[in-house]
């Protein structure tokens, strides 16, 4: 069998959008966050998990990982109920690294586990920089938002570095999406207007990973 070179072709793909269905990507950022997707380890319950010394495997969203509740957030927001969540989901990591580099800080490999949620504002218009890393070796992070449609102005490699690589973002007629995948030591940037009022889940879509999603609310 021939072996042919690689050849990637995600950042050719445009909008169809026409006369007919126009294109709306928002152009007045009034919020703007970075999201750092890592690959983690937490204790095991057991011995059955293959996680390195026997950890188990997570994934962390800004160095923190969502613990689900028994309670739905929407139905603890409607009812009042207290000290189920907290909406203080970090903007951006509260210290920076190389998020691409070889040698990590250890202390990142243990994330923070706790139920936030980050709150925007209806009717902003908002910048997301999704930002791989190479944590534990890293992986490709198939990253989903539910409740939304969302532009992908830009892509890359290495980290994101606002003061290049946003002279490349394709405002004109990026693609419409809800699904985007990070590449391992790569990045994504995504806008969106906040128009459709919930809590809504931000998370990596391969199976085992759905335990440990993030959430945005739309207030």
């Amino acid at each position: 069998m021939i072996r042919m070179p690689q050849f990637n072709f995600t950042r050719t793909f445009k909008s169809l959008a026409n006369k007919q269905h126009p294109m709306d990507v928002p152009l007045n950022i009034t919020t703007n966050l970075l999201f750092a997707f890592s690959m983690n380890t937490l204790p095991c319950q057991n011995e059955s998990c293959s996680g390195p010394n026997g950890d188990r495997f997570a994934v962390s969203m800004n160095n923190t990982s969502f613990v689900l509740t028994r309670i739905d957030i929407l139905g603890a927001y409607y009812k009042n109920i207290k000290g189920l969540y907290r909406d203080e989901f970090p903007s951006f990591l509260q210290f920076n690294f190389n998020f691409i580099g070889d040698s990590l800080p250890m202390e990142l490999q243990r994330p923070d586990q706790r139920t936030q949620v980050h709150v925007l504002e209806y009717g902003t218009n908002i910048e997301i920089v999704l930002q791989g890393t190479s944590l534990l070796g890293g992986i490709d992070h198939p990253i989903h938002l539910h409740g939304y449609s969302f532009y992908v102005v830009g892509l890359g490699l290495g980290n994101f570095d606002k003061d290049k690589d946003l002279f490349q973002y394709n405002l004109v007629d990026p693609p419409l999406q809800s699904t985007i995948a990070i590449v391992r030591n790569g990045w994504a940037t995504i806008r969106f207007k906040v128009d459709n009022p919930g809590v809504w889940f931000i998370h990596c879509h391969f199976q085992r990973r759905i335990q440990d999603p993030n959430s945005l609310g739309a207030k």
